[in-house]
């Protein structure tokens, strides 16, 4: 009686270890199921383009340390349910003195499941000598499955629950205030004014959604005169990226919608723990975050038929420019004497 007891112990212990294995490679498949049916996709919009230069930043700054020179092969499709993103790059590194430092191969994709929030994510970049890759006009998509293999990586799988606060805005019927200048540009309520009597504005957003902040000033002074010019600079430099490079003046509508999610601080993603937002964000991403996924925040924040590497290299630029306005208003006081200052409500506010 003791050896059958112990006989049909260990029966039913391993008819349990043999179901436990079957519920988890049950359990097992089913994800991947899961996965390869997010991944899997048809492309409503492909994109080739050459030659695209792409502004690099030092971690965790503004600070530029060069640019990369990249052909780019996109491929999308945003729908109701889901986003797909599948880039193919290669891009050669320079260094902010135009020095060569490598060539760079890169698969990019990102897949997201808007109603759950479930993503699926990639990047496999190498680094190869300049001499592997064909010269000319070649096929990108071709060369980076070759040298790449993507599909020996496996996805990252993550969520990005943050379509909530994105917010499309209008086009204003004016990009810029002006009234009785001699000297103005800007975009969206960041610009600067210099008038007939020798004062000035100079307006950037702030840190707070839709708030901008102002500063009133003469030009007598050294101190004002130099960071007027300076802040003068970097503004005439947004306008010529967010309404030149973005191409502001044939599709208003997706320009206005970038940089309205721009002022509310729309999330563009997490590193570190830390939300990325707002003009600053924008450039951090374009460190912190897969190609992929940033090209898949342009998707959002304008459309579909806008996005593409070129306008997205623009952005970058833009949010450079702009980050680095406002941080010179942000400390202002520094920058400024004897003036009046203000905030105010501007683009972004709430639909303003």
């Amino acid at each position: 009686m003791k050896k059958k007891k112990i006989i049909s112990v260990f029966i039913t212990s391993v008819l349990v270890t043999i179901l436990s294995m079957s519920s988890f490679n049950h359990n097992v498949q089913a994800k991947m199921d899961k996965v390869i049916q997010l991944s899997k996709f048809d492309a409503s919009t492909v994109n080739v383009e050459y030659d695209i230069k792409t502004p690099r930043y030092s971690e965790g700054s503004n600070e530029r340390i060069g640019y990369t020179i990249s052909d780019m092969v996109s491929k999308v499709n945003d729908n109701k349910s889901t986003v797909h993103t599948v880039l193919y790059i290669v891009e050669d590194v320079y260094d902010i003195n135009d020095n060569y430092k490598t060539t760079r191969v890169i698969y990019s994709a990102y897949h997201k499941n808007k109603k759950s929030g479930k993503t699926l994510e990639k990047e496999v970049i190498k680094e190869v000598t300049k001499d592997k890759v064909p010269s000319g006009k070649f096929n990108v998509e071709k060369f980076v499955n070759d040298t790449n293999q993507p599909n020996s990586k496996p996805f990252k799988e993550g969520t990005d629950n943050y379509e909530a606060d994105l917010n499309n805005q209008k086009s204003p019927d004016s990009l810029l205030s002006i009234s009785s200048t001699v000297d103005s540009s800007g975009a969206y309520d960041n610009y600067y004014n210099k008038y007939s009597d020798n004062t000035f504005r100079v307006q950037a957003l702030g840190a707070a959604q839709g708030y901008y902040l102002r500063y009133d000033a003469s030009l007598s002074s050294d101190l004002n005169r130099q960071s007027y010019q300076r802040f003068k600079n970097l503004i005439d430099n947004y306008e010529q990226a967010v309404i030149v490079s973005m191409n502001y003046n044939t599709l208003p509508d997706d320009v206005s919608n970038w940089a309205g999610n721009i002022s509310i601080f729309t999330t563009i993603g997490t590193y570190g723990g830390k939300i990325l937002k707002g003009p600053t964000g924008w450039v951090k991403g374009s460190n912190y975050l897969s190609y992929s996924h940033m090209f898949t925040q342009l998707v959002r924040f304008t459309s579909e038929a806008y996005a593409n590497g070129t306008r997205l290299s623009a952005s970058f630029y833009a949010a450079e420019y702009l980050s680095d306005a406002s941080t010179m208003l942000t400390y202002g006081g520094a920058n400024f004497e004897n003036y009046e200052y203000s905030s105010v409500k501007g683009y972004g506010y709430y639909g303003f």
